[in-house]
């Protein structure tokens, strides 16, 4: 008698190709803003530079309404339980839904 023992690979060549796509990618990427440094460090983007095709330049902030949502019910005097042992939820309704909460 005699048995044959046969192992599949941990990862496949789809999974390498894309886990090495992805370390190629993230290893270009600052680790501040995220930001691809192949143009965020680019000579011609340097502010400095007067002969450069563009410069950054920061932009007013946008309100993000479901993070309003949340910090509006994690500090609710109603909620004032042990907060790490809530779970905030925000869920987009048509206008005009009653809250559930006042």
């Amino acid at each position: 008698m005699r048995s044959v023992t046969t192992r599949e690979v941990e990862w496949d060549e789809q999974q390498q190709a894309t886990m090495l796509a992805y370390d190629l990618w993230e290893g270009h990427q600052c680790r501040q803003c995220g930001g691809d440094l192949t143009e965020t460090t680019h000579v011609d983007n340097d502010p400095a530079n007067m002969r450069g095709v563009g410069v950054y330049q920061a932009q007013p902030p946008a309100e993000c309404y479901r993070c309003s949502a949340l910090h509006k019910i994690q500090h609710d005097p109603m909620y004032a339980k042990d907060q790490r042992a809530l779970i905030h939820r925000v869920k987009l309704v048509p206008r005009g839904t009653p809250s559930p909460f006042h």
